[in-house]
């Protein structure tokens, strides 16, 4: 994360990071992408559920100023 050297041990798995710091640098880093990633997938979702109310509530006002008789113009 930070560009620092990674100290390699002769034994194990090598590092990935080059300390404590940087490797929860990265953890909070991938988990806000995740975490961006579902709050824009409920965002979409929300925002077709209203665009679709949206849609209904023009449909209704339609039909009901359809009902509505004009009046008629002054003499």
């Amino acid at each position: 994360m930070c560009g620092a050297a990674i100290g390699q041990v002769r034994t194990g798995r090598p590092a990935r990071y080059c300390g404590t710091p940087c490797r929860q640098a990265a953890h909070r880093a991938r988990r806000r992408r995740v975490e961006g990633a579902q709050r824009a997938a409920r965002l979409r979702d929300r925002l077709v559920v209203d665009a679709t109310a949206a849609r209904h509530l023009a449909d209704e006002l339609a039909a009901a100023l359809a009902t509505v008789p004009l009046p008629l113009p002054p003499r």
